[in-house]
């Protein structure tokens, strides 16, 4: 029951750390989670521009695509270290919940594969293609999550997907 109930205080401590983005958007008519969904596509393009940047600045450089991803990653981490500090007011949360066998196997699979993983081809991608061509591509992201879901977890669309999708593909 220690273990609950500093998952829960934890939790708690988050969840009122972050109520100002909520109040903020509420007086637009948008959620908190509508902000920082609005807010992800401004980081893929901006990321998609420096990393563009710096694999054309270093094209010279052997290995930069390796050394460029290192960076973005290690700048991730701290980045995801400062939000935690922000949001626990300055001290590390237990996490001793975390140390399970499901979880251990979700962070890894989610910090090797989808971070690590996907930085390393986003700069080789963008050793030919330009900044707007990738942003481009990765915009359409939803729509192929959308069809895989559908297709390999057996998800069900509905109309507004089918619509949604439709639209993101037209737009690019």
């Amino acid at each position: 029951t220690t273990m609950t109930t500093a998952s829960v205080a934890s939790a708690a401590a988050a969840a009122e750390s972050t109520d100002w983005l909520a109040s903020a958007a509420s007086t637009i008519g948008l959620t908190k989670g509508d902000v920082l969904a609005l807010g992800q596509p401004f980081g893929f393009g901006i990321s998609f521009m420096r990393i563009e940047h710096y694999v054309e600045r270093y094209k010279d450089v052997e290995n930069r695509v390796l050394t460029i991803s290192a960076a973005e990653c290690v700048a991730v981490g701290f980045m995801s270290l400062a939000w935690v500090l922000y949001d626990f007011h300055g001290t590390i949360p237990d996490m001793a919940y975390m140390v399970e066998p499901h979880r251990i196997g979700a962070i890894l699979w989610t910090g090797i594969m989808t971070t690590v993983v996907a930085i390393y081809f986003e700069g080789l991608a963008l050793e030919t293609a330009s900044a707007t061509e990738a942003a481009l591509t990765f915009s359409s992201e939803p729509v192929w999550a959308s069809l895989f879901g559908a297709w390999l977890l057996h998800e069900q669309l509905n109309l507004d997907s089918y619509v949604g999708g439709a639209i993101i593909l037209t737009a690019c």
